[in-house]
């Protein structure tokens, strides 16, 4: 009996713990981190939201605008 109750436990466990790992911790990732961000530029004013376009401009299309106010060393 101990062994079938161990394998019950293992039979559901192991699949819950490859959903979460492998399906849904990338998928959370996809929607929390960018709306993360989102918020946070939302909160921070205009300097941020100037900031976070800087950086998304050059980013995804290669240039820098002009009218940036980000400090690079």
């Amino acid at each position: 009996m101990y062994v079938l109750n161990k394998l019950g436990q293992g039979l559901i466990f192991l699949p819950t713990i490859f959903c979460f790992s492998y399906i849904l911790r990338p998928i959370l990732m996809v929607i929390l981190i960018p709306g993360g961000l989102a918020l946070l530029a939302l909160i921070g004013g205009t300097e941020v939201r100037a900031e976070l376009k800087a950086m998304l401009l050059e980013e995804l299309f290669g240039f820098s605008p002009s009218h940036t106010t980000s400090k690079k060393a």
